[in-house]
């Protein structure tokens, strides 16, 4: 073979190089490197975005603001969908990508103060349970209710569902969840963990609480007692919609697991307006349908969509705050609505609420929540 290699490989391995290397050749040409001031206002200009040289709005934008939070995040609805190369719609500004930018700010900041409330509710309710449903148990003896209150006590395994698999895992990782965080807080000098740890030597449960995250309330709820579960559900004023309890005890867990999802969102500066979660929340829970458009409606196609959208964190936060509250909240967000309508010209306000999945009447149907 006059000195030649040669090398014995299957077809499907030539095409995995093949995709190999044509994946890295695709990967250098797309390198995201650093760009600056003037630099990104061409590109942008390459691409169909108006940005006038006399109009400091437009150029203080790509100045002042981090491209990527505003100008890659929020274009989506400003692009032409039938190019193949990204190209803005003409009439497109940085301005109004700042507008949809400071309206999901706005939103953001809005719905955290609400379900931090909630989040704040829910712990207190579990607290009370916990320790009014074993405090009455005829099971415990007197010295263990007087101990209950500590940690030593209260986090014992005796004391949570752990009737399957799943259970028992989620108990043992709270319990090293709360032992790490209360080693953390203990050596930030945090001042009530401090004063318990030195001294009386425990943490009770309302001051854990205090530095636990929704998502480990979220989590420790699903091991409760099915009891406890009830009244915690019943002083938050959830109504047994389902014949078997457990559907219902199944759904507030989801409402758990999606308000958790989009306080992370809001608490870590990320695009909510166009949340979308996995979560199942039936039409009877709540009475989700009514807040719906019906589904024979062939207007509102997207009627399933909404279901998992910021439209079924709106529906959720408005069922556990009081009526002044759930009016403010509307009202508060139906004029960030209006004031982003005013700052739109190559969109409109309508698309923006199609792209949330509120485009039906949103504000009417939630006030009768």
């Amino acid at each position: 073979m006059n000195g030649m290699i040669l090398l014995l490989i299957e077809p499907s391995q030539i095409r995995l190089a093949g995709v190999f290397f044509y994946k890295r050749g695709i990967k250098e040409m797309n390198e995201k490197i650093f760009t600056d001031y003037n630099e990104r206002i061409d590109i942008l200009r390459n691409r169909n975005m108006t940005i006038n040289k006399r109009s400091s709005i437009h150029r203080n934008v790509i100045k002042n603001y981090n491209y990527y939070n505003v100008i890659n995040a929020y274009k989506d609805l400003f692009l032409e969908v039938i190019t193949p190369e990204e190209k803005y719609k003409s009439g497109t500004t940085p301005d109004q990508l700042l507008a949809l930018y400071k309206f999901d700010e706005n939103l953001r900041i809005i719905l955290l103060r609400y379900i931090l409330q909630i989040e704040e509710k829910i712990k207190h309710h579990i607290t009370q349970s916990f320790f009014g449903h074993f405090s009455s148990s005829e099971q415990l003896t007197d010295i263990e209710k007087q101990e209950l209150h500590r940690d030593t006590a209260y986090l014992n395994i005796n004391y949570y569902d752990i009737s399957s698999k799943e259970k028992s895992v989620t108990y043992s990782k709270f319990q090293r969840i709360v032992n790490n965080m209360i080693g953390r807080h203990y050596d930030k000098d945090n001042s009530s963990i401090k004063k318990y740890k030195d001294e009386h030597q425990y943490i009770p449960m309302w001051v854990l609480f205090n530095i636990l995250m929704f998502g480990n309330i979220s989590k420790y709820f699903t091991i409760l007692k099915k009891e406890i579960k009830k009244d915690v559900m019943k002083q938050l004023g959830v109504t047994w919609t389902f014949q078997i309890e457990e559907e219902t005890i199944n759904q507030f867990e989801s409402t758990l697991e999606i308000l958790t999802l989009a306080r992370n969102i809001c608490a870590h500066n990320e695009r909510l307006y166009c949340f979308q979660h996995n979560i199942v929340l039936k039409d009877r829970f709540l009475s989700f349908r009514n807040a719906l458009p019906q589904p024979q409606d062939v207007k509102f196609k997207n009627r399933t969509t909404m279901k998992y959208s910021i439209y079924s964190v709106l529906f959720l936060v408005s069922n556990f705050i009081n009526e002044r509250e759930k009016r403010l909240m509307l009202k508060e967000i139906d004029k960030e609505i209006q004031y982003l309508d005013k700052k739109l010209h190559t969109i409109s306000v309508d698309d923006v609420l199609r792209y949330m999945n509120m485009n039906h009447n949103w504000y009417e149907k939630l006030l009768k929540v």
